[in-house]
């Protein structure tokens, strides 16, 4: 795996977490709690290893103090 894929499956976790929620509140799919507990699990799991292997922004405010940071640099250049 490379930076730009584990970046691309730490989207993709963040986007199934925020479509999850959404099912849930809208009483569509509901999981037992051990399955929630499951994949919540994996995918912190998931997240920990991408960040300590490929340095991804896990979260929405590293993504954007990256994104802020390449246009600087970029300005600077």
């Amino acid at each position: 795996m490379h930076k730009d894929q584990a970046q691309t499956r730490t989207d993709r976790i963040h986007a199934f977490r925020e479509e999850l929620a959404a099912l849930q509140r809208e009483e569509v799919l509901v999981l037992a709690p051990e399955q929630q507990a499951r994949i919540e699990s994996h995918h912190q799991a998931l997240l920990d290893q991408f960040a300590a292997l490929y340095d991804v922004d896990i979260s929405g405010t590293e993504k954007q103090l990256s994104w802020g940071m390449r246009i600087v640099s970029f300005l600077g250049a």
